[in-house]
């Protein structure tokens, strides 16, 4: 955050102008899956909420998805990309 240039981190929520909370959604599968009707499973994504402190208002949300991977190292790069995507998409908000 501080590499941004437009941050100062502190060490208290009450001290801070904005809050930025990172979730992890793992949604179930469909409740009807067979493929050969269209049926997708859902990918897990990272969403990034930006909202004022003071009047809790959400001022942006970002989301980017996790793509699926058989193997655990392929899963791990595809988790890091999906981090690095959502920062990207967070420089891009900050140099508005």
């Amino acid at each position: 955050m501080k590499s941004l240039g437009r941050f100062e981190l502190v060490g208290d929520s009450a001290e801070a102008d904005l809050v930025l909370e990172l979730q992890l959604s793992a949604p179930n599968g469909p409740a009807n899956a067979d493929k050969q009707k269209d049926a997708s499973d859902p990918l897990p994504m990272f969403r990034l909420v930006i909202w004022d402190r003071k009047t809790h208002y959400v001022l942006w949300a970002l989301t980017e998805s996790i793509d699926r991977a058989a193997l655990q190292k392929t899963h791990d790069r595809n988790f890091d990309d999906a981090i690095a995507a959502l920062v990207k998409d967070l420089k891009k908000v900050v140099s508005l």
